[in-house]
């Protein structure tokens, strides 16, 4: 303790350690708001990690669900059959009494669990990046690939007004699909509650260079 005492002293360089530090507000704001992105951005990337380990380990029960032709199905009719599988382990992921909802990152991370299990030749990217020759960037919530077959899934959680978020979610379907080599694209919205039943709906698009097919899943009450 001495020797430290002499140090503390006589030997210290009050250059070295001793600082005083100044902050405006704006500066002190700017701070506190960084670490709270990072924070949310944390958070989102645990409660996906923690939805894809849990349902990975719950699928398990659903793998003797597939039909006896799914291996002869197209990618874009597995993919259909699939999420309306999921869609009945996703709403125990929701909050709130009076209006119940789910966070995006825990539906992508489910998703992502459950099809790691059930079908592992399917070739899952998430978060998947673009870039096009004509400057176009995006990235995608999923990106699929299996036998030479591709297609890319949108997540949109269910909200207030249903048909601004399908409008919203068939632009940048349009969007993304216009900008890959890819022609079917699925808009997935999932179920917050266990008594709405999944819909399909299919609209082709014929933009010049190509025919287009998306794929409308969502809850019926959510339409």
């Amino acid at each position: 303790m001495s020797l430290f005492t002499n140090y503390r002293q006589n030997w210290r360089n009050k250059s070295t350690h001793d600082h005083t530090l100044f902050f405006s507000e704006q500066e002190a704001f700017l701070a506190i708001v960084s670490i709270c992105a990072f924070f949310n951005i944390l958070l989102d990337q645990m409660l996906e990690q923690l939805a894809f380990d849990t349902e990975k380990a719950e699928a398990e029960k659903a793998s003797s669900l597939l039909p006896a032709d799914y291996a002869s199905m197209s990618l874009e009719r597995q993919m259909l059959y699939l999420l309306t599988e999921v869609s009945k382990e996703i709403p125990k992921w929701a909050s709130g009494a009076t209006v119940p909802t789910i966070r995006e990152y825990e539906v992508m991370g489910v998703i992502a669990g459950f099809l790691d299990f059930i079908d592992p030749s399917i070739n899952v990217k998430s978060e998947y990046k673009i870039n096009s020759k004509d400057g176009f960037r995006g990235v995608i919530d999923f990106f699929l690939e299996k036998e030479g077959e591709s297609l890319i899934v949108e997540v949109k959680t269910p909200g207030y007004n249903p048909a601004q978020i399908r409008r919203a979610g068939r632009e940048q379907l349009l969007k993304y699909l216009g900008a890959m080599d890819t022609r079917v694209g699925i808009l997935y919205l999932p179920p917050v509650s266990t008594e709405h039943e999944m819909v399909v709906e299919t609209e082709e698009i014929d933009i010049g260079t190509k025919v287009l097919r998306i794929f409308f899943l969502y809850p019926r009450r959510a339409a």
